[in-house]
């Protein structure tokens, strides 16, 4: 049951409605609003059999086994530092906002704000703080209140087109438009 959060609470990326009952069955994805984590259902029907408890015992252990991999994989990765401006759009995986309930533009209405904050920040004395400004007050996600800051992160943790371009930019460029599942982002390489 969702008890009325801003951002929802998804299962099966179908949006709750408010304080309903959803039932859950085994397999079933539960996300809660922005978040880009998803929580997967396993539902173990015979409590007492030793077979259910030995299931979700191994299970267990083969995430804390994948967990240290990955964090042994990621000894000496490089990371990249961004800053980004989202502007959704109606086939947005979430076309809503914290400025806007439901998100009515086009994808090329979006494409077009884009381009107009990109000519704002490529014409400003102050680049970074121009597109600081632009974010706190136009970007659909929720890192507007922090100027569109991400911080830093490593590969695998953004969508792919997203990635793929902040790690090719260099400290200080100003990405072309790019879209994502997302909406379309403009980057700034901070790091």
């Amino acid at each position: 049951m969702d008890l009325g959060s801003s951002h929802g609470t998804y299962v099966n990326d179908r949006r709750l409605d408010g304080e309903q009952r959803e039932p859950l069955r085994d397999g079933d994805s539960i996300k809660f609003g922005a978040s880009s984590r998803r929580y997967v259902v396993r539902l173990c029907l015979d409590k007492s059999s030793r077979s259910g408890t030995k299931r979700v015992a191994e299970a267990s252990g083969d995430r804390r086994k994948k967990k240290k991999r990955k964090k042994d994989k990621d000894v000496g990765e490089e990371s990249v530092g961004c800053s980004h401006l989202l502007v959704k759009h109606v086939e947005s995986r979430r076309p809503s906002s914290w400025k806007e309930k439901n998100i009515t533009r086009t994808e090329e209405e979006a494409k077009e704000l884009i381009q107009k904050y990109k000519s704002e920040i490529e014409n400003a004395d102050q680049i970074e703080e121009t597109f600081a400004e632009l974010a706190k007050k136009h970007s659909d996600c929720n890192s507007h209140s922090r100027g569109g800051d991400l911080g830093n992160f490593k590969r695998g943790k953004m969508q792919k087109p997203f990635e793929e371009c902040a790690f090719s930019l260099k400290v200080g460029e100003l990405s072309e438009p790019v879209i994502t599942a997302s909406g379309v982002h403009l980057i700034l390489r901070t790091s």
